[in-house]
């Protein structure tokens, strides 16, 4: 008889490692592939940091370089940038200085949430021109409409804000609207954009750099290099998707942001028409939500400008085709049209705007804006409206 065959012999097991020890194991995986990340990262950063990449995220930097208005500024997650607040802003070329509230808007009185007593309230809402860029804030449209709605013998006591902050457009005027002023309880907002909209965008208009916002870690993520680098390849790849299908897109470049915005070449700008009218919209419809009034203002300019001032002073064309949506919009909308640029137009006086500047009101021009308005705010049908 065959003997039955003997078991192998056992090979020898291998010891186990203790679980604390294998947890360890991974953790030192983790923590060497976060170092070497991190390592990566920081040779990257310093290499484009050696060569001086830059890549403005925003066109505040590249409208504002140097010591300019990105100077008194400082970022917003929501609308892009806001005046620095209890500053005190210097107008070298004007010889001028901008005293800045704690909100961040012109002016040294503090604004109070809860509205005075038997008080009306304007808030005016806009961009450089209703900041008062190049003039006195005693002589802002904001200031003289307050007086004159004050004037003595007055049956209503009204307060007039000044909300306007340079570089804006009115895609932020509805953000801070929306976000923050509308709790600051007005009874009449004015809309006075359309300069803005029509300059070049730095990558993206301000709807999409909005969009893009939300994905950001804004306060980290601005600083780095790399995270400049990624924005760039991005802004190039929506570039050339835009190039194939034959629309405008947003300079990657300052040299190309300047040509664009001079007119030199096609390009997308901050606020299209259809955003435009979208914006006042938004704005017309927190004003229903809200309980206040809201008063479009035509953008206006100077008319006594040859063919060849004209075409310089790019943008300025294309604001003719911000003001006649805004002429339809009101229509359609049934809100209050104060047509500054048709009123300021037929003066026909160039000392309306200052010197070399067809924008910008001169006190004169401001002077004209605040009786325009006072005809429209101090409307006996609109006060007693707002007294029932």
């Amino acid at each position: 008889m065959s003997q039955p065959e003997s078991p192998p012999p056992a090979s020898p097991s291998l010891p186990q490692q203790p679980v604390d020890a294998q947890r360890l194991t991974r953790r030192r995986k983790v923590l060497f592939a976060v170092a070497a990340v991190l390592i990566v990262f920081a040779l990257a950063e310093a290499v484009l940091r050696t060569f001086n990449f830059t890549f403005a995220l925003t066109d505040l930097h590249a409208r504002f370089p140097g010591a300019g208005l990105a100077r008194y500024s400082q970022k917003h997650p929501d609308w892009f940038w806001e005046l620095k607040p209890l500053m005190v802003m210097g107008d070298d070329r004007r010889g001028l200085t901008y005293e800045i509230n704690r909100l961040g808007f012109r002016g040294v009185r503090e604004w109070l949430p809860k509205k005075p007593k038997d008080t009306l309230r304007v808030l005016c809402l806009g961009d450089s021109c209703t900041f008062g860029l190049g003039v006195k804030f005693e002589d802002c449209y904001t200031v003289r409409l307050e007086a004159l709605l004050n004037a003595p013998g007055a049956s209503q006591r009204f307060e007039v804000l000044n909300a306007g902050s340079p570089g804006y457009s009115s895609y932020q005027g509805w953000r801070i609207l929306e976000k923050q002023l509308a709790d600051f309880e007005p009874d009449v907002v004015t809309f006075y954009f359309g300069k803005n909209e029509a300059e070049a965008a730095f990558a993206y208009s301000d709807k999409d750099q909005n969009a893009l916002r939300a994905f950001r870690l804004r306060a980290a993520l601005d600083k780095s290099r790399v995270y400049q680098l990624c924005s760039w390849l991005v802004a190039l790849k929506l570039r050339a998707v835009a190039r194939l299908r034959g629309v405008p897109y947003g300079a990657t470049d300052e040299k190309t942001w300047h040509e664009v915005n001079r007119g030199r070449r096609p390009g997308l700008v901050r606020v299209s028409h259809d955003e435009f009218v979208e914006n006042a919209r938004n704005i017309i419809a927190l004003g229903r939500r809200h309980g206040f009034k809201v008063f479009l203002l035509t953008y206006p300019y100077a008319t006594t400008l040859n063919e060849e001032e004209w075409r310089k002073y790019h943008p300025l064309p294309l604001i003719p085709a911000y003001n006649t949506r805004l002429r339809a919009l009101a229509e359609q909308e049934n809100v209050l049209l104060v047509d500054l640029q048709r009123v300021l137009a037929q003066r026909n006086d160039p000392t309306l705007f200052l010197k070399g500047d067809p924008i910008h009101p001169t006190p004169k021009g401001h002077d004209l804006i605040a009786q325009e308005l006072l005809r429209a705010v101090g409307d006996g049908r609109f006060t007693e409206q707002q007294r029932e």
